[in-house]
């Protein structure tokens, strides 16, 4: 194990400081913090504000944020606390692991690069880099640090699963065996390795290994990663909530698929803190999943009124109301989410399809067009805006909006590439359509994605020519 000591030594006279105006500390709302937590908050508040020159003070406030999952909060706290003492390892390693957290992927970057320049030898932060640079589909600067990682501590179980994932990516599922085995082999426990491994045996035809490690992920699916991560250990023990160990058991529940058990912890943890809000927009997804509309009909009116501007609730009570083809009370609902946040794409995009399924096609198209505004990168709202776009005869843009969904290149580009061929039929192009089909073929061969290949062979039968 990392000693405590590296993480809070000035090791790195050698890194240069980078000057920068310290952020303020954050305006706080602390009637929309659970009720366990808020003598924790504010009392590290206070003594931030006592003392706005020194870094220990903001960042322990900003660890204490991190607790109890008030990241935006605690983002500006470590921004300021790194601002102030720019040689300590920490305030940069925790900003960059928030700003991931938030999903904030290529801002994190930086401040992990900061992290390692400042502590080399710190191993979760080049694994935390590696997979912010996967998520960012930086493919080749991702397995560097993987490869920094093993060459480090050839038993990370973590940086062995990571590199499979790359190659899975690049080179097809089955080359991935060997990574993933090695993971399985260093962490028996891991249990999204034994997936991914059973996964790969499958797409390299051994289904009785493969049905072996679906066995072993069964009895570990809700196994933690396996790394030691002393700075985030430090964070987590700062909480003195007792939902929030229940809460964390939901997560790793819902994440696993176990929906039942998922719904218990989040309700436990709502007996311990009746205003833990996230848990109500958790359970209505939750409810929505397991068809039980009471439950989801009580805990988003809870939640609706004392939070009514929660877009992340109105969301997914309208994925719910989707799920029940009710496209009028779901179309309310994504409204509901848009003005309480404007900005949020995926549900401008899912509102576009309610409006669309009521025939409102003028109107499903703005919105697939706010949803791009806000995240160009969405490659659903891509597929949907080229879609009614050709449905108008607007061939040019809908095809150019097909094509954008091929970017990044990942296990979901295969499917992708056929609706980009559908595209090309739709418009008579049948020899452009037939190149698509034989990509889309192609890849998903690699991926072992066998209902895809399938599907494409039927595509390229149907256009004619032979099938190889």
């Amino acid at each position: 194990m990392i000693a405590i000591a590296l993480l809070w030594g000035a090791c790195s006279n050698e890194v240069p400081a980078r000057p920068t105006t310290p952020p303020e500390l954050p305006q706080l709302q602390l009637d929309a913090i659970p009720e366990a937590a808020r003598a924790d908050i504010e009392e590290a508040l206070t003594e931030a504000q006592r003392n706005p020159d020194q870094a220990l003070p903001t960042g322990h406030l900003g660890m204490i944020l991190h607790a109890y999952k008030q990241y935006e909060s605690a983002a500006l706290c470590y921004e300021r606390a790194q601002a102030i003492a720019p040689h300590e390892f920490r305030w940069a390693y925790l900003l960059g692991t928030v700003r991931f957290l938030l999903g904030q992927d290529e801002s994190a970057v930086e401040p992990l690069r900061q992290a390692l320049e400042l502590d080399p030898n710190y191993l979760p932060a080049r694994i935390k880099l590696a997979q912010v640079l996967s998520t960012l589909a930086d493919y080749p600067a991702s397995e560097k640090e993987y490869r920094a990682a093993l060459a480090q501590d050839p038993s990370s179980a973590l940086a062995h699963y990571g590199l499979g994932r790359l190659v899975a990516t690049r080179d097809g599922v089955a080359a991935a065996i060997d990574h993933y085995r090695k993971a399985c082999d260093l962490s028996p426990t891991f249990g999204a390795a034994h997936y991914a491994l059973a996964q790969a045996y499958r797409a390299d035809g051994d289904n009785e290994k493969a049905d072996a490690h679906l066995t072993i992920f069964e009895q570990n699916k809700n196994g933690d990663e396996p790394l030691e991560d002393p700075l985030l250990h430090e964070v987590a023990s700062l909480t003195r909530n007792p939902a929030n160990n229940h809460y964390e058991q939901g997560l790793a529940f819902a994440d696993a698929g176990d929906l039942e058990a998922a719904v218990k912890e989040f309700e436990k943890a709502l007996t311990d803190d009746p205003n833990l809000v996230q848990a109500r927009v958790n359970l209505v997804s939750l409810y929505g999943g397991l068809g039980r509309p009471k439950d989801v009909e009580r805990h988003y009116a809870a939640a609706a009124k004392s939070h009514p501007d929660r877009a992340d609730l109105h969301y997914n009570y309208g994925v719910f109301h989707a799920g029940q083809s009710r496209y009028a009370e779901a179309e309310q609902a994504f409204r509901r989410a848009t003005k309480a946040d404007p900005s949020f794409a995926e549900a401008h995009s899912n509102l576009g399809q309610m409006l669309e399924a009521q025939r409102r096609i003028e109107d499903a198209e703005k919105h697939y067009r706010l949803a791009l505004r806000n995240k160009p990168t969405f490659r659903m709202a891509h597929f949907h805006l080229g879609r009614v776009l050709l449905m108008q005869g607007n061939n040019d843009e809908g095809l150019a909006h097909f094509l954008k969904t091929l970017s990044p290149e990942d296990e979901e580009t295969p499917k992708y590439m056929l609706d980009v061929a559908v595209a090309y039929a739709r418009i008579g192009d049948s020899a452009s359509a037939r190149t698509y089909a034989l990509k889309a073929r192609e890849r998903a061969g690699k991926l072992g994605q066998t209902e895809l290949l399938s599907m494409s062979n039927k595509m390229i039968e149907k256009l004619g020519g032979p099938v190889r």
